[in-house]
């Protein structure tokens, strides 16, 4: 088609054939995979409905709307492919292009229809989400194609990308076959038991064709009636995990593929099983090692029967109490250890100008002997009483605490692991311990742990670290979320968001999201920290800080906004690869990416995948906190 598109630059698609297919949208949204040159219908990812230009008119600027699939040839679209990484995107029944009305840059453009002119309002990419269906964002303007809603003829306009629903379409050809989903006798049923939580389902499959593109699907209900499809994967890919799958429900998967020939067909996998979210087989990094502590990994209260707890008496009970525990929350509880306020002294300060709140006081507890002056203030003598709430909850060895489910909180907890080993800290939120005050309690705080694994937990509104650990082995952290917006404090985002000191950790897919400093700041010379496929968004003062000899490996993370992305403070030891590492914004052209040393000489490093940094902001979004 690459040539009729140039024929419809020269004679206003003259050359484009009017088709007016009968045939109905795929229920399955099966995209022709790889995408080509095809008339395709435009599903709606969010509301279900087909882009239609209104009225069928042939006129031009008629509007774009969607409307309920009829299949009719003002729902469908040719897609040409300009060879510049762009497509156009014409009407079959009018043979006008999708523009954008008066070349608008402006959230709510409108998108119209009009005589192809190949201007970039004209052309539009098609970026691929992990759901199959498409972003499709205009040239000039970087704004995605989106409606409000899941209305019947809801205007369609562009709009900043935010991955809504409401901004993905799928593009199911309608002048080519797609494979029969239902051929190949029943796709094998597997469940996620019940067991408390959300879970994964690893696949596998074999395949005697030399395969291009495999399509992994799944029916969405029980009387396998309807199917979705999960991912677009190479013909090199053998395997796939399905994290969507929900606790107690059961699920039929198969394959479709196209071979090294073009053909479509499907297939079965080959084995589907399930796990507990929960499993310790998920966990990654030296949390899963053996250490000196005698445990060869990481298992919390293991087997133990599982006790559910509702109140702060309860919760503190059950994770000081000796021996092996389960402690569950279950899922809508809010979990509040505020005491009644106590008076607590704290120095004043005034924000230094740079913050950008020159004119804001902030209050920070003097610590030993420090004095009201070191901290800042204009006199020893500025200090004020302020008042504190937060609950100080002992966690004792062999323990699991995890939120069953969805929105589980704890309010004004610092949970303190000392001296303690084989923990394990899963799905929940940890927020409100005195967000007023610096130097008021973390949200975990650790010291001389060993085996600790610390997963899918939100932390907002801490007063100090949302973890901090001193002198502590095989820890892992992994898709936590660590949120800086704390109106309190100086520029309204936190800054000692995390310490690690003489401490041997992995960090991978968590995310730093809108904050000051410390994320994490990494000290001392036994200090081994591996940092990958992590995400920082908008980091104002540093991202990673390494210094005092510390040791830090840093790869396949995405760093947007944040500054200082692996900054030595003095003495440290930084081994990043930078093409493995993504940099956009100022993070870009921040000259505080050192690297160059060589780390970990005694440490025997766990085996692990790097998912592509390009991809690291999606997972992470996706992934990350608790589910």
């Amino acid at each position: 088609m690459k040539n009729a598109h140039r024929l419809l630059k020269g004679c206003l698609l003259a050359a484009l054939p009017l088709l007016a297919f009968s045939q109905t949208a795929q229920a399955d949204n099966c995209t022709a995979d790889p995408l080509g040159e095809h008339y395709y219908s435009l599903i709606n990812y969010g509301s279900g409905k087909a882009l239609d230009i209104s009225g069928a008119s042939t006129a031009n600027v008629a509007n774009v709307i969607q409307w309920d699939q009829h299949g009719n040839s003002n729902q469908q679209f040719y897609l040409s492919d300009l060879g510049n990484g762009y497509w156009s995107i014409l009407a079959a029944h009018s043979g006008r292009s999708l523009d954008v009305a008066a070349w608008s840059t402006q959230d709510g453009g409108n998108i119209h229809q009009y005589d192809y002119h190949g201007g970039n309002n004209q052309q539009w990419q098609l970026k691929r989400s992990a759901t199959g269906a498409f972003n499709i964002v205009a040239r000039h303007s970087g704004k995605s194609l989106s409606v409000a809603d899941a209305s019947n003829g809801g205007n369609v306009y562009q709009q900043s990308d935010s991955a809504a629903a409401y901004q993905r379409w799928y593009l199911n050809p309608v002048d080519i076959a797609c494979a029969d989903s239902s051929a190949g006798g029943s796709a094998p049923a597997v469940s996620l038991g019940a067991s408390g939580g959300n879970g994964y389902i690893d696949l596998s499959w074999t395949s005697d064709k030399s395969l291009r593109y495999v399509q992994v699907m799944r029916d969405t209900d029980s009387d396998a009636s309807g199917r979705k499809r999960l991912a677009i994967l190479s013909g090199s890919t053998r395997s796939y995990r399905d994290s969507s799958a929900q606790d107690g429900v059961q699920y039929w998967y198969w394959i479709k593929y196209t071979d090294s020939n073009g053909e479509v067909g499907n297939s079965q996998p080959a084995s589907a099983t399930a796990h507990n979210d929960f499993d310790a087989g998920q966990m990654i990094g030296f949390a899963a090692q053996s250490g000196s502590d005698g445990l060869s990994t990481t298992t919390g209260g293991g087997n133990a029967t599982p006790v559910s707890v509702t109140s702060c008496d309860a919760l503190a009970s059950a994770l000081a109490a000796n021996g092996s525990a389960v402690v569950r929350i279950p899922a809508n509880t809010t979990i509040d250890c505020r005491t009644a306020p106590r008076t607590q002294s704290a120095c004043e300060i005034q924000c230094p100008d740079y913050s950008g709140d020159p004119d804001k006081l902030f209050y920070r507890i003097p610590v030993g002997d420090q004095t009201c002056t070191e901290l800042g203030s204009n006199s020893d003598n500025d200090l004020v009483n302020r008042s504190r709430n937060e609950t100080v909850i002992r966690v004792a060895s062999n323990k699991t605490l995890e939120g069953v489910g969805s929105n589980v909180k704890l309010l004004g907890v610092n949970l303190y692991l000392r001296d303690v080993k084989n923990i394990i800290i899963r799905n929940l939120t940890i927020e409100d311990v005195n967000p007023g005050l610096i130097e008021a309690g973390d949200g975990i705080s650790m010291n001389n742990t060993s085996h600790i694994w610390i997963d899918h937990v939100r932390f907002n509104l801490i007063s100090d670290g949302h973890i901090d650990m001193y002198d502590s082995r095989n820890v892992t952290l992994s898709w936590n979320e660590f949120k800086g917006e704390n109106p309190a404090v100086c520029g309204g985002k936190h800054h000692y968001t995390q310490l690690i000191n003489n401490s041997r950790v992995t960090l991978h897919h968590n995310e730093w999201r809108n904050i000051s400093g410390r994320n994490p700041k990494i000290d001392g010379g036994k200090s081994r920290v591996h940092l990958f496929n992590n995400f920082w968004k908008n980091v104002t003062y540093f991202s990673i800080g390494v210094g005092g000899g510390a040791q830090a490996k840093v790869e396949g993370n995405y760093f947007e906004n944040a500054a200082k992305p692996h900054w030595d403070t003095g003495n440290g030891l930084i081994e990043a690869d930078l093409s493995s590492n993504r940099y956009t914004g100022i993070s870009a052209s921040d000259p505080d990416k050192d690297t160059g040393s060589s780390v970990f000489g005694d440490v025997n490093l766990y085996r692990y995948t790097l998912d592509a940094a390009n991809d690291v902001p999606g997972i992470v979004d996706r992934g990350a906190g608790p589910k």
